[in-house]
């Protein structure tokens, strides 16, 4: 059944949720670059909120979810956190 397309297995993201980070990405500006972690919506593990006027910024898959936590049991937690758009490596031949 389609349905079962947006029945998601339970995420650690709750541990998160309200954690400002830091946001960079090329081309996506609004009145701040820090965003809250917000609860999910649908298949996404986790919501992005401006922290300056809650405008929606994205979302976060479970992976950056669990590496974010994986990292700061590891480390510690840092003074900022900054989420990056991977960019595109071109090749030449």
């Amino acid at each position: 059944m389609q349905l079962d397309l947006f029945i998601t297995a339970p995420s650690s993201a709750p541990a998160l949720i309200g954690l400002t980070v830091k946001l960079e990405r090329p081309g996506d500006h609004c009145c701040d670059d820090r965003v809250v972690i917000g609860s999910s919506k649908g298949p996404h593990a986790a919501s992005l909120y401006c922290a300056g006027c809650g405008r929606h910024r994205g979302s976060l898959p479970a992976a950056a979810i669990d590496s974010i936590i994986e990292t700061r049991q590891r480390f510690g937690a840092p003074e900022i956190i900054t989420i990056r758009k991977r960019r595109l490596k071109l090749f030449s031949a």
